[in-house]
């Protein structure tokens, strides 16, 4: 039997075959298919990010930054939830101190080229570092601040940056407001109360709100156009009996003068101690810690001041308030651990 060879059916010419093609690829969108990958193909590689900052000096002599490398980690949720839901993608991040400099190295997951909106940064040692939320394309960059943790002797609060949160919310919801100019001038004018002498009251307390070792957080000046000043109300009983009312302020927010305000209700050479200590107590609000503590020990507890001066605590509160960068969002700051006294 006679067999004919197979006859070769041509090729279509290259115009047909895009077309083909084009249906071809058409057809696996529509069944949701996509060609196979290449086992044998790298994966994308990760992309870095640097950014790299100054600590302010007051602020890297107050709290010194541990010097060295520091390794943490990022997260960030993804999506607007619902269906699909949120993803959480995660990378590390290498911090380098060196002084007052320091550096971050954050690393995208791979196939990544940019980071996420919001990030969590996560440190891996707690005890050492607040961790914090960054926004990497709206932020300063003393947005992506590295705080250190500082400890405190009051059991009332996790940590130093912990209790300035808490005096600080009340007024200026956490973000870092200045005074124009520093050390704050103090003074007044003659106020006599009875036997007292609220001018030189005032004048002792101020001398109370000193850190050793730190620059003045106030200082006294008799005439002053700007700062804190005693203003006398003769034969008026206040309630409260001394008050503190911020009276003007910068157009960049920050405050220029502030009226500690006082009657005739500390009017008894037995009142001198009392009037002197609640004179303290309103210092504490002229350098804008305007909340109240919850530690009965602080001259700026909640249910009003018995004791006679500031704490360690309190002073260091008030230094770390200037020390920080103006504008600064402590609210981003946090702790996932507790410090010991």
């Amino acid at each position: 039997m006679n067999l004919r060879p197979p006859v070769p059916i041509p090729a279509p010419p290259p115009a047909i075959a895009a077309i083909l093609s084009a249906i071809l690829s058409a057809i696996l969108v529509q069944a949701g298919c996509s060609a196979p990958a290449d086992p044998s193909a790298p994966a994308p590689p990760a992309a870095s990010r640097l950014i790299a900052g100054r600590y302010p000096a007051e602020l890297c002599r107050l709290t010194p930054p541990p010097a060295g490398e520091h390794r943490w980690t990022w997260r960030a949720e993804t999506g607007a939830g619902g269906d699909p839901p949120l993803l959480t993608v995660t990378g590390s991040a290498l911090l380098t101190v060196a002084g007052r400099d320091w550096c971050w190295r954050l690393t995208t997951t791979p196939g990544d080229t940019v980071l996420p909106d919001t990030l969590l940064l996560r440190p891996d040692a707690p005890d050492l570092w607040h961790e914090f939320l960054v926004e990497p394309d709206s932020l300063r960059p003393d947005g992506w601040l590295p705080l250190p943790r500082a400890a405190v002797a009051s059991a009332h609060y996790a940590d130093l940056l912990h209790l300035v949160q808490g005096l600080t919310q009340p007024r200026f919801a956490g973000v870092v407001t200045r005074w124009d100019p520093w050390p704050v001038p103090v003074g007044g004018g003659p106020a006599q109360s009875g036997a007292v002498d609220l001018a030189a009251c005032l004048r002792e307390a101020v001398g109370a709100w000193r850190l050793e070792g730190a620059p003045p957080l106030l200082v006294w000046e008799e005439e002053s156009a700007i700062g804190a000043r005693l203003i006398h109300y003769p034969g008026v009983l206040l309630h409260p009996p001394m008050s503190v009312q911020m009276v003007r302020r910068s157009k960049s927010g920050r405050v220029l003068r502030v009226h500690i305000r006082c009657g005739d209700t500390y009017d008894d050479p037995r009142d001198v101690r009392y009037a002197r200590r609640v004179l303290v107590h309103e210092l504490g609000h002229v350098l804008l810690l305007w909340g109240h503590s919850e530690d009965r020990a602080h001259v700026l507890w909640r249910n009003g001041p018995i004791v006679d001066a500031p704490a360690a605590d309190e002073l260091r509160a008030a230094a770390l308030w200037r020390a920080l960068p103006e504008g600064l969002d402590l609210n981003r700051y946090g702790r996932s651990t507790e410090l010991q006294p």
